[in-house]
């Protein structure tokens, strides 16, 4: 990762699991398309498809193995509760979100290791990401990706997009798609006033960072917390207590560290 001080980010530990769940809106799909999806990215290590309900493939990218499983039923109720999840997401369409309802099967892809830094756990994601977006070209089923830990929910349509310019982009290792793998949401604190949240930075080792005070048209702050995620996780900047940051003419934003846990960004107009 070109941006990545090793030093600086030498103490952030990222969760060392790594997994991207994909909904579809179809059952018994065949495991062969899976297999030739994959095989564009990766190296096919072993196949297991001789449980009906089960599929289980292992591939390798760059000597690292993954895992991909296929389950022929759609996610326990209680484990994603879509109804909830769905009003918080911010790239899933409308039309998506009722198929997504009715989904019928899901797949997992996963990386566990042992030991991570920020710069391999970039390196796992991207692979996962490119891997997710092979078979969301091949199966018109697949319907939204979704990442347990964070929470993050996102449509197909957004999905390849973000994907794509990925693909494009001239400097790729500066870029990340973080709406695939961290939520940004609306809540209130005890005075009802609203707040702006990340879920997902700590899975990359990182405090999870809110805005307290929404002086920004919320369309504006929201892409501010995706972007401050992604400089965190392509390793080109650390926010810490106190530090400034870069403001038009019309306010200046800080850091502080609060009792919660987060790090939390208050803007003061001028």
């Amino acid at each position: 990762m070109t941006a990545l001080n090793e030093n600086i980010f030498a103490d952030i530990m990222p969760n060392k699991n790594t997994i991207m769940s994909i909904l579809f809106t179809e059952d018994n799909l065949d495991p062969n398309i899976f297999v030739n999806a994959i095989k564009k990215r990766a190296n096919i290590v072993k196949v297991n498809n001789d449980n009906i309900v089960q599929t289980n493939i292992v591939f390798s990218i760059y000597n690292d193995l993954y895992i991909f499983s296929y389950l022929n039923f759609p996610y326990d109720k209680s484990e994603i509760k879509l109804d909830t999840i769905i009003p918080l997401c911010n790239y899933i369409q409308e039309d998506e979100a009722l198929s997504l309802k009715e989904h019928k099967s899901f797949a997992l892809i996963a990386k566990m290791s042992e030991n991570i830094s920020l710069k391999y756990k970039y390196k796992i994601c991207k692979n996962i990401s490119f891997i997710t977006y092979e078979i969301f070209l091949a199966i018109q089923s697949a319907i939204a990706t979704f990442v347990a830990t964070s929470v993050a929910l996102k449509g197909r349509s957004s999905f390849i997009d973000s994907i794509r310019f990925w693909e494009q982009d001239i400097k790729p290792d500066l870029y990340f798609p973080t709406s695939s793998w961290i939520l940004v949401y609306i809540t209130k604190d005890k005075d009802k006033n609203k707040i702006l949240r990340t879920n997902g930075l700590s899975d990359f080792g990182f405090k999870e960072i809110q805005i307290t005070n929404l002086i920004l048209d919320l369309d504006d702050a929201l892409v501010l917390l995706y972007m401050l995620s992604m400089y965190e996780i392509t390793g080109q900047k650390i926010f810490k207590h106190n530090d400034i940051l870069e403001s038009n003419e019309q306010y200046i934003a800080k850091f502080k560290n609060k009792q919660d846990g987060y790090l939390t960004l208050s803007f003061k107009s001028y």
